[in-house]
């Protein structure tokens, strides 16, 4: 089978879900002897970088930032579009909206033989409440969907909303989770009281003696981190000893921390930041909580199971595929988010028998469908499928 020339584009290169499909998509398609070029925007993390495999080329286009901005969203695009024209992939392969809208525009423009397929992680303007917005993020999608050959989605229920709205065919929409490396999770021996000692540091008294909770990811509004922040001072209050485990950076730190003090919990929460040992921080803790408003079915949670904890975590479409509510978690029902999430911990805190049942059933919740080498496989199957361009 021959090898190909591919193009990835994502609009930034953090420590997102995102992000990280992605650098393990080049990374490994680097190693099946592929020629892979990995254009990110301004926004990326020097840390990412370094987990890129030295054979895929690594190409910044600094005038594409994640916020509309005209000017540079044209600039953007005439980069994008000159890159393309002089490397002419076989396979271009978007991710996230701006790098969707952008790659997809430029490679249509210069359309010869390179198949276009675009990664849906998360669709933005379902979500949003402003009609101008949803129109026009709607319009700039419905006019890439015209030029993309084949979608990947990371969940049925993403899937499910491209065909909806007629972004998508079923005859070109794909579902392929987005995979990473379960070992790193699954297998590991649990960290040992150095690790923690150097990990916890000055809080690692309150840590050791608490129920533990962690929240990972991109520290985004749309994450709603607040929430675990505000049930960590409920249960506070209500006289628990509850620890909360903050893995991840972004725009809203600041903000969060700043709300730490207010709520007079600065003892009971670690912001690690951004973090490449995200694997030793969910092994110390005793639950996964995710609050995200909206998003594809998050990888973090897929983590929290494969390393046997038990998750606390918003109703988003898809995740009860993993989350068997009542057996290997929770999901949240009702509008008093914080009220519910500190009912339940609470809940599990004081029934061991519970929470060692929940702990048994994360650690057998089948995950293998999230391999990253399967998912690559799968990507690889949609490039060439029913196609003889490649």
């Amino acid at each position: 089978m021959s090898n190909l020339r591919i193009v990835h584009i994502i609009t930034r290169f953090i420590l997102g879900g995102a992000d990280e499909n992605t650098l393990a998509t080049c990374n490994i398609q680097a190693e099946h002897g592929h020629k892979v070029v990995l254009l990110v925007g301004s926004e990326w993390a020097e840390t990412m970088k370094q987990r890129l495999d030295p054979r895929v080329e690594f190409i910044i286009i600094n005038n594409m930032i994640r916020n509309i901005s005209f000017f540079r969203d044209v600039r953007a695009f005439f980069e994008i579009l000159f890159l393309l024209k002089d490397f002419e992939p076989d396979v271009l392969h978007t991710h996230e909206s701006k790098a969707g809208i952008l790659g997809r525009f430029a490679a249509a423009v210069i359309r010869r033989k390179t198949k276009i397929v675009h990664g849906v992680h998360i669709i933005p303007f379902v979500n949003t409440t402003s009609k101008f917005q949803y129109a026009f993020y709607f319009l700039l999608e419905k006019l890439a969907s015209y030029f993309t050959d084949e979608f990947i989605s990371v969940s049925p229920a993403l899937a499910e909303v491209m065909i909806e709205k007629n972004l998508a065919k079923e005859s070109n929409n794909h579902v392929i989770f987005s995979g990473m490396d379960l070992n790193i999770f699954s297998t590991s021996l649990p960290p040992s009281d150095e690790l923690v000692k150097s990990l916890f540091a000055d809080k690692y008294a309150e840590f050791i003696s608490a129920f533990k909770i962690v929240i990972a990811g991109t520290l985004e509004k749309r994450k709603r981190v607040e929430i675990g922040l505000q049930a960590i001072k409920k249960l506070k209050d209500c006289g628990e000893n509850a620890f909360l485990i903050v893995c991840g950076g972004g725009r809203e730190s600041d903000n969060l921390l700043k709300l730490s003090y207010e709520l007079g919990i600065e003892n009971n929460v670690l912001f690690t930041g951004y973090t490449s040992n995200i694997s030793d921080y969910i092994k110390c803790a005793d639950l996964g909580l995710h609050c995200s408003e909206h998003e594809g079915l998050p990888r973090v949670i897929i983590q929290y199971l494969a390393s046997g904890k038990p998750v606390i975590s918003s109703a988003l479409a898809g995740v009860d595929l993993v989350i068997k509510d009542g057996k290997n978690g929770y999901l949240l029902r009702t509008d008093d988010l914080v009220c519910e999430i500190s009912e339940k911990i609470y809940s599990l805190i004081h029934d061991k028998a519970k929470y060692e049942k929940f702990a048994v059933e994360a650690k057998r919740t089948e995950l293998s469908d999230w391999d990253q080498k399967k998912m690559v496989s799968n990507i690889e199957n949609v490039y060439r499928g029913g196609d003889d361009r490649i």
